[in-house]
């Protein structure tokens, strides 16, 4: 019975906080959406949990462990309702339809990166990062779009590292996968004007980054979290800030959406490069 509550307090908390941050008009579609998809994928894990449940002791474990965890949650949803929490410039609200969405099917956060598999992006530091922040609750879901000659490389450490990720592959929807995502990683070691970062600014989604390159040219100091490249603890440090503290996470949002104002549209950029190349044609 005590096992029943703590489940049925836990799961109406994380409803409540993902629809909190959306429009009012919004949040019963969400809620709808994300509990039938959230329904399909708990009976699949039911059968699991069962034989796990007769295990002794297990039942007590888990009970204080959703106890926990629904302390959590509940004080993100208060954090959520605060007035500064639930406003951003250009009336954009701090959290998506589709990250509402995700957040009630996969009951965790979304740490999103993309990019190449390759050496210069350091996944692999990511994936070292991953590993130290293991402890959160509820463990966040690392998604990782690309493709690359790294790619069975990483995926063998992934599994040796036991981590909650999937390896989404190409894929053409980045620009709602930012949007869906809590936070974007770009742990690279050398970057110039990264258009990944561009775009993780206009989707106003709070960035980790390393400090190389022209990343701090693009985020400032105040749109991105930014680490030294190379250093996995500081690295996870850092997204560990971001998804533990609402406050922080609005901060970075609103900043993020605040510089993608500054950065050129597509016109300016076709502009300024044809001016470039007249100032250094014969």
């Amino acid at each position: 019975m005590i096992i029943d509550l703590m489940l049925a307090g836990d799961n109406a908390i994380i409803v409540g906080m993902a629809a909190a941050g959306l429009p009012r008009e919004q949040r019963r579609r969400v809620v709808m959406l994300g509990i039938a998809a959230a329904t399909v994928l708990r009976i699949a894990l039911a059968t699991v949990a069962v034989s796990l449940l007769a295990i002794i002791g297990l039942t007590l474990a888990g009970g204080v462990l959703l106890l926990w965890v629904a302390w959590r949650l509940y004080r993100e949803l208060r954090a959520q309702h605060a007035p500064e929490a639930l406003s951003m410039p250009g009336g954009r609200p701090p959290k998506t339809f589709a990250q509402a969405v995700f957040q009630i099917v996969l009951g965790g956060a979304i740490v999103l990166a993309v990019g190449r598999l390759a050496a210069q992006k350091r996944f692999g530091l990511l994936l070292d990062a991953a590993a130290r922040w293991g402890d959160i609750r509820p463990a966040p879901l690392l998604v990782l779009v690309g493709q690359g000659p790294l790619a069975a490389e990483l995926q063998a450490r992934a599994a040796s590292l036991g981590l909650t990720i999937r390896f989404a592959g190409q894929r053409p929807d980045v620009p709602a996968l930012l949007s869906a995502a809590d936070v974007f990683v770009l742990p690279s070691v050398w970057e110039g004007q990264a258009l990944i970062l561009q775009e993780a600014l206009r989707a106003g989604v709070p960035i980790v980054a390393t400090r190389v390159g022209g990343n701090p040219e693009l985020t400032g100091e105040d749109a991105a979290i930014l680490v030294p490249p190379g250093d996995a603890q500081r690295l996870a440090d850092a997204v560990r800030a971001v998804l533990g503290d609402p406050a922080v996470a609005a901060r970075l949002r609103e900043a993020a959406a605040a510089r993608a104002r500054a950065l050129p549209d597509e016109d300016a950029a076709v502009a300024a490069a044809l001016a470039e190349y007249r100032h250094v044609a014969p």
